[in-house]
């Protein structure tokens, strides 16, 4: 029987490799939520804070990975994607965003920051999640929920409840404010 909740965080479209950046932001890699699961796991609030923002891939912090150096590829900061030069959507820096890795029965609380350029709005839709008792919390803009306006925060809080990896996208969209 399985008991783990893999919630992997990803961009609409994208398909890449990911270093991460942890200079401002948190990976989550030692999250105390991360743990083994068993039937006797005690339920914990498993709470994460992401910034999605724009972000140029192989930006200065990539130095010379363009020129096959590929320990500069490695570098903090520096994001290869599929190895060509422009702007993506991350979280908290890293292309694909950090995992979010509970026990069946946690509460997943996520902190969604929209330092997104411009007046788009985002979301994100926790593809594959049933939200028994949170369906306002399935993030499919305009739909379940209001889009996140930019500049704004919206606190998403549910269970994990189906044990299994999961991908959830981030979608984003041109609106305007008024």
């Amino acid at each position: 029987m399985s008991f783990k909740v893999l919630l992997i965080l990803s961009m609409l479209a994208s398909t890449c490799l990911c270093y991460e950046y942890t200079g401002r932001f948190f990976s989550y890699e030692n999250h105390t939520c991360i743990r083994d699961c068993t039937q006797s796991s005690r339920p914990m609030v498993c709470e994460y804070d992401f910034t999605l923002e724009d972000y140029t891939t192989l930006s200065r912090y990539c130095y010379n990975c363009r020129k096959n150096n590929q320990t500069d590829c490695y570098r903090e900061g520096c994001v290869t994607a599929d190895g060509t030069a422009r702007t993506v959507m991350v979280i908290n820096r890293m292309l694909p965003g950090p995992s979010i890795q509970v026990c069946q029965g946690d509460t997943i609380v996520v902190n969604l920051h929209n330092k997104l350029r411009s007046e788009r709005v985002t979301s994100i839709h926790w593809h594959g999640i049933k939200q028994k008792g949170s369906a306002d919390m399935d993030g499919v803009g305009l739909i379940t929920q209001y889009p996140i306006g930019p500049h704004s925060s919206f606190t998403y809080k549910f269970k994990a409840n189906d044990p299994g990896t999961h991908v959830s996208f981030f979608s984003s969209l041109d609106f305007l404010f008024d």
